[in-house]
């Protein structure tokens, strides 16, 4: 980004009160003189400057298609041992996805070892396994590693969330690259075998709707030939 582009961003986010140079100025503990040769263009601003700058504006640059197109941004949020950031997770989940749907242009493009994470969520025992196995085997929560896999004890608001990514992802034009294999499978045979079932009853159950989710994604893909 050009260094009038990003004056110009910060300028459009100050309210109508607050004059750009004195907003420059005071935030940057300069004379009004040098706040002007920085919108002039005449002096760079310091990567430090600009950071501050966009932080006291409260400007987010994750989504920069307001400044121009071709642009790829990332976030990362490092993984904790709590159920409370798998619920973060999938909540600026469907924070993008729903940005992405008020967009008439935009799409997904999806690559993917297992099957991609929306698609675990048709239904609840199933979509209750993969976050009781993310929580375990990848998160580490330690309250999952004490306890045996019951879709009754996986949070019912987890499981809301869930149901409500899924319904904003369908509302995509998406293109999805699978691997050959599920690591899905692998998971829940690895569970039955450790023992992590609570019961018989509920393997079979996941067993029978990830044979049903391929189905559905089955006749998805016909539909799109």
């Amino acid at each position: 980004m050009k260094q009038e582009e990003l004056i110009q961003l910060i300028k459009k986010h100050l309210p109508p009160h607050i004059s750009l140079p004195e907003y420059i100025a005071e935030i940057l503990q300069l004379s009004t003189d040098s706040a002007y040769r920085r919108i002039r263009g005449e002096t760079a601003l310091t990567f430090e400057e600009a950071g501050l700058l966009l932080e006291q504006a409260k400007i987010n640059l994750q989504w920069p298609s307001e400044i121009q197109k071709g642009y790829t941004a990332f976030l990362f949020s490092p993984i904790q041992k709590s159920p409370e950031f798998l619920t973060g997770y999938l909540q600026k989940i469907l924070q993008d996805l729903k940005f992405l749907h008020s967009k008439s242009d935009a799409s997904v493009i999806y690559a993917a070892a297992d099957l991609p994470l929306f698609q675990h969520f048709y239904f609840r025992e199933h979509a209750a396994f993969k976050l009781y196995y993310w929580m375990r085997s990848v998160m580490g929560v330690s309250q999952s590693e004490n306890e045996l896999f019951d879709p009754a004890n996986v949070d019912s608001g987890l499981l809301d969330l869930a149901e409500e990514v899924l319904d904003a992802y369908r509302r995509i034009p998406s293109t999805e690259l699978w691997s050959d294999a599920s690591s899905t499978v692998k998971q829940i045979w690895y569970y039955w075998e450790s023992g992590y079932f609570k019961s018989k009853k509920d393997a079979v159950l996941i067993c029978e709707q990830m044979i049903e989710t391929i189905e559905i994604l089955k006749r998805q893909a016909e539909k799109r030939k």
